[in-house]
């Protein structure tokens, strides 16, 4: 680590990725993640780059509500079932709206993600969810279900997500109150 940066860091090297990228977790812990390969000095300089960006963001995050939960494998076992049992019922729900039918929904501990969903049609969602507030929980749920639909952000995308939940943007942004950038 670079004496000249103003804030502590941790680089991860990979095989998985061709750029370097930055992130900042509550708490203002800063991540590098970098190509395998790269020289320390051009990550560095990157660092350098970044500075200014990372310092506003570690501010922002000490506004973040930590999660509700501590999202570990023991918390996560004891909730899976009832996270199932809740989150499926508004899968359903709002699957009907969208008229979409027998969505297959998994229910994970992810440590980055409230929900996703693939190309195979599959619906993951963090069990976490059941302690947001009913229209946050309801925002992800919409959100991934309008992906069977448009798998991207497109307007088409946007103006599907309204449909049921016209104010999706002041739910987009309370959600991002809620850190869950948890620690692995």
């Amino acid at each position: 680590m670079a004496t000249n940066i103003p804030f502590p860091y941790t680089i991860t090297r990979t095989t998985r990725t061709r750029s370097i990228r930055v992130t900042v977790a509550p708490g203002g812990i800063v991540r590098i993640v970098a190509p395998h390969r790269l020289s320390a000095l051009i990550i560095e300089h990157f660092i350098m780059q970044k500075t200014r960006w990372v310092l506003r963001a570690i501010n922002r995050m000490k506004t973040l509500s930590p999660p509700p939960f501590s999202g570990t494998r023991s918390e996560f076992l004891a909730h899976k079932k009832r996270a199932y049992t809740i989150l499926k019922e508004r899968v359903d729900h709002f699957s009907r709206i969208y008229r979409v039918f027998s969505v297959p929904l998994s229910i994970r501990n992810s440590k980055t993600r409230w929900g996703s969903c693939s190309s195979k049609q599959r619906l993951s969602l963090h069990y976490g969810l059941i302690f947001l507030p009913d229209h946050l929980r309801d925002y992800v749920v919409v959100h991934e279900i309008c992906h069977l639909h448009h798998m991207n952000h497109s307007a088409a995308f946007w103006n599907l997500v309204a449909q049921t939940i016209p104010d999706y943007q002041t739910a987009k942004t309370a959600l991002r109150r809620y850190s869950l950038s948890l620690p692995s």
